[in-house]
This record gives C-alpha cells, structure tokens and sequence, in this order.
C-alpha cells in the first residue's frame, strides 16, 4: 500500500509542478495528442523524482538542501530537454516572461531562448515539487 501511495502522489505533484511550469513559462508544446503526450512527460518526471533521492544517496552526493535543490534543476532540465527525442508531439518552446511586481518593484518582461525556457521550467518543476514533498514529509 505504501508503494502505490508514493507513486500515486509523485504523479500528482508532478502533474501540479508541470502546469505550474507551464502556466508561468510555457515553455512547452505538447502537440496534437496533448493528454496522452503530457501523461507521458508526467509520467517520466514522477519517475525521476521518486528515484533522484536514492541515486544522490548511492553516488555520495547531497540529497537535501540548497545543493539537492540545485541538483534536481539541472537533472529535471535535462530531462525536459531529452524528452523530445523520446515522445513525440513534445517540443521545447521559446517564451516570454511576463511582467512582474513585487511590493512596487517592477521586474520587465524577458525573452527566453529554448535553452533558458527549459532552464526555467526545471526551475519550477523541481521548486513546487520539492516544496508538496516536503509538506507531506513525516517528522
């Protein structure tokens, strides 16, 4: 029963971590079979966010942290950017930021290249759903 819980809930926050990536970047195409192709996408990053944890502990590296968190962008922005190679209809998209204010400071909209816009989608995937995990953490 444990098992298919943790499966059950890495699918559903990556599913959460995807549209939040989505709706602030959109960086992403998922083409003309958008559901099944954006299960598969979801799919692929549920299984690498239940298996980085025990990979870090195997190979020595951290696995909590500031530096847990910098290396999960990197593996899921390397994911996202393998991915199109694999599942067809997905494909990685320039974006644009949009414009940002916080507490009267104005941060301009941006441009981002393909590479910037995975970037900034493994940013956010990694960012949300490390944060649901760690708020279902038993202590």
């Amino acid at each position: 029963m444990g098992f298919f819980r943790l499966v059950l809930r890495s699918l559903f926050f990556s599913y959460i971590s995807l549209y939040v990536a989505q709706t602030l970047v959109g960086g992403f195409f998922f083409g003309l079979e958008s559901q099944k192709t954006l299960t598969f996408v979801v799919l692929t990053i549920a299984l690498l966010n239940m298996f980085i944890i025990p990979l870090l502990k195997v190979l020595g590296l951290p696995h909590r942290g500031i530096m847990f968190l910098l290396l999960s962008i990197v593996l899921t922005s390397i994911v996202f950017y393998i991915l199109p190679m694999f599942i067809n209809g997905f494909r990685l998209l320039e974006s644009t930021l949009a414009q940002l204010r916080i507490f009267g400071f104005v941060l301009p909209s941006r441009h981002l290249s393909v590479l910037e816009a995975t970037l900034a989608s493994g940013f956010f995937v990694a960012l949300v759903f490390h944060f649901f995990e760690w708020l279902v953490e038993k202590r």
